[in-house]
This record gives C-alpha cells, sequence and structure tokens, in this order.
C-alpha cells in the first residue's frame, strides 16, 4: 500500500463480494436460441447483450394513442374505422374512451385497418397496443 493509504476490514469484505458477484455474472450460463452455452462473459459484454435483447423485444411492441376523430365517418356514428400506422400480427389491447373492446362484439381487424362496430365520438381517446 501506498504511503497514508488505509484499507479497513470492512473494505476488504465488500471488495471480496463485490468480486464475488462480478465473477458469478462471468461465469453465469447464457440461453440463447441454439440452447444453453456455457461461456465466460465480461460483465460490459453480458449488460450490452441483455439491453439489445430488451430493445428488439419493445420494438415489436407499438401503442398509439388517438382520437375518435382520427376514425373515418362521422361523429357518434357505428363502423367507423380507423388505420393503424403497422400491421398488428397480434393485438394486445383496444380501449375506446377508456373501456376495453373486444374482438368481434366491439371491433374487427383486417389487416392494419380496425372497424369499430360500437359508436365512436370524435372526442373519445382511443388507445391500441399491440405487437408488430
Amino acid at each position: 500500500m501506498g504511503t497514508g493509504t488505509q484499507v479497513s476490514t470492512g473494505d476488504l469484505i465488500e471488495a471480496t463480494h463485490v468480486n464475488r458477484k462480478l465473477q458469478t455474472v462471468a461465469n453465469a450460463d447464457v440461453d440463447s436460441d441454439a440452447g444453453i452455452v456455457e461461456s465466460k462473459l465480461s460483465l460490459d459484454y453480458a449488460t450490452s447483450t441483455l439491453n439489445t435483447s430488451i430493445s428488439a423485444k419493445s420494438d415489436a411492441l407499438a401503442t398509439e394513442t388517438l382520437d375518435g376523430s382520427d376514425c373515418s365517418g362521422s361523429d357518434g356514428e357505428a363502423d367507423r374505422t380507423l388505420q393503424l400506422s403497422a400491421t398488428p400480427s397480434q393485438i394486445i389491447i383496444i380501449a375506446v374512451g377508456g373501456a376495453i373492446q373486444y374482438v368481434t362484439t366491439d371491433y374487427t381487424l383486417a389487416t392494419d385497418t380496425i372497424t369499430f362496430i360500437n359508436k365512436v365520438w370524435d372526442d373519445q381517446k382511443i388507445q391500441v397496443s399491440y405487437v408488430t
């Protein structure tokens, strides 16, 4: 140790715990599409991989918040249509004015177009969450 540097027993114990945690992360098994692969990864690489995976998953989820005025047709009419900005592979939830809508009861979906079976007013908020 250099002159004037003091390290307490608590500091050494803390450093040992941190080192063990880093080794555990670096030696962790990583699940990939090909199966479980044992690999020695640096903490930076593991974090980067995790962030990339999270980013890819969140890119697949889209939420659009619109108004009834974005629909075709007139204020208060049934069978108004709304075109989404992308074609969903799966609808997660649709809400009109805060009320959850149910497929075939309240709406139908054809490619990227939702047709609302019930009346939709221009001032109602419409929220659509879906997987692209």
